[in-house]
């Protein structure tokens, strides 16, 4: 049986491009009674993980969301020893609503279901459904994007947050 399944690589790139993704197709022939199932179950685990997570990696404006590369505008970056999502990005690709108000520039609304969480831009502190959450880091400004501290968003829109040092990459599972 002849089938092929398509990976990802993050690892150190050329002098000039500290760190890239590579993408591969892997083809192979199996024989024996195993064969086609193990090939299934690679498959079914790839599609698995790439339809559940979103990976950004700081610096990088480019992102694996759920199963698609996409471009933001502005990339991750890190803030006070913490990472530091651009809010809007995020939140949309997990459903949400992302509302900012001219009127209230320092203010930032997102709403999901039943869930609604402000943030002030320069606080330790955001309120979600109307209580108060402390922070880790206060909202920023910079290059005219909302930048939220990863845990902020993704943990009260249900997804979870791991972060990889090696590779700086930050993975939002939901």
């Amino acid at each position: 049986t002849s089938r092929s399944c398509t990976f990802s690589y993050r690892g150190e790139g050329r002098k000039d491009s500290p760190s890239s993704t590579v993408g591969f197709r892997l083809a192979a022939d199996y024989t024996g009674e195993n064969s086609s199932s193990l090939l299934e179950n690679m498959t079914n685990q790839e599609n698995e993980v790439s339809s559940n997570q979103m990976i950004l990696t700081i610096d990088e404006k480019d992102a694996l969301v759920f199963g698609q590369r996409k471009t933001n505008d502005v990339a991750p970056i890190i803030r006070n020893n913490r990472t530091m999502l651009p809010a809007r990005f995020v939140a949309e690709n997990l459903g949400a609503t992302v509302i900012w108000s001219e009127n209230e520039p320092e203010k930032v609304w997102i709403t999901k279901n039943n869930v609604e969480i402000i943030i002030y831009i320069g606080n330790n502190k955001a309120y979600v459904n109307g209580e108060e959450m402390a922070l880790d880091s206060p909202a920023v400004i910079e290059n005219d994007r909302t930048y939220c501290p990863v845990r902020c968003i993704c943990e009260k829109l249900g997804a979870s947050v791991e972060w990889n040092n090696d590779t700086r990459e930050v993975v939002i599972t939901k």
